[in-house]
């Protein structure tokens, strides 16, 4: 059993194990399903992206958000990406402007993907919050239509009254290449959430639907997700 998979494993097993374990008070079955455009050329890549996401057993709107990101390629190992996002929930609207540093290592059979990302959380009410990110992301490339993938990161925030590790995410995903143009990626993570008090848990399931208009760029671009 390779690296991958034993990866894989343990990801598998720490959802069902979790599942099975947390009251219903505790965890929360969440739903992201987004819809990308993407296009490259040369050391660039823009994508935007339309993402709803749902919670209480997704029965209930959390938000959607509309974002836009801007990726420089300046050699085949990083990638400078700033990016903007406008959310709307149920009583307030957010802009968040963002800058993150990716850093990737390539073969003919890996990609290993390692984001930092600092972004600011401005809401309607008046407030401001801001956040660190770090995310690893490892893809295997199996064939040419299947990339497996598993993901792990933490979330840092602060803002008046709470300075802390706001959430943990951690799961497994596959990207399937339909056709040169279209690209559906399906994954699950596991959430756990800093409610201030205690810690609440989440199950997510991921589907996105990417469509590149265009793929004329100098360097191999990172697979991830930007959670």
């Amino acid at each position: 059993m390779n690296l991958f998979q034993h990866f894989s494993l343990i990801t598998l097993l720490l959802v069902i194990s979790t599942g099975l374990t947390q009251d219903a008070g505790n965890w929360d079955n969440q739903l992201f399903v987004g819809n990308k455009v993407v296009y490259g050329q040369n050391k660039w890549k823009y994508s935007g992206e339309l993402q709803f996401r749902m919670k209480d057993n997704m029965q209930s709107l959390d938000n959607w958000y509309l974002e836009g990101i801007a990726s420089y390629l300046p050699s085949k190992y990083w990638e400078v990406v700033p990016d903007f996002r406008f959310s709307v929930k149920s009583s307030s609207t957010e802009y968040r402007p963002g800058l993150g540093i990716l850093f990737k290592l390539l073969s003919p059979k890996w990609q290993l993907v390692n984001q930092v990302k600092y972004q600011a959380d401005i809401s309607s009410k008046g407030t401001t919050g801001h956040g660190l990110r770090h995310v690893i992301f490892l893809n295997r490339i199996l064939t040419k239509k299947f990339v497996p993938n598993i993901a792990a990161g933490y979330f840092y925030r602060w803002k008046e009254g709470f300075s802390d590790f706001e959430f943990i995410r951690f799961g497994a995903g596959l990207n399937i290449f339909l056709d040169p143009i279209h690209t559906l990626t399906l994954s699950y993570f596991l959430g756990a959430a800093n409610q201030g008090d205690r810690w609440t848990w989440s199950g997510i399931p991921l589907i996105q639907l990417t469509i590149n208009i265009r793929k004329d760029w100098i360097y191999v671009p990172a697979k991830y997700i930007n959670f």
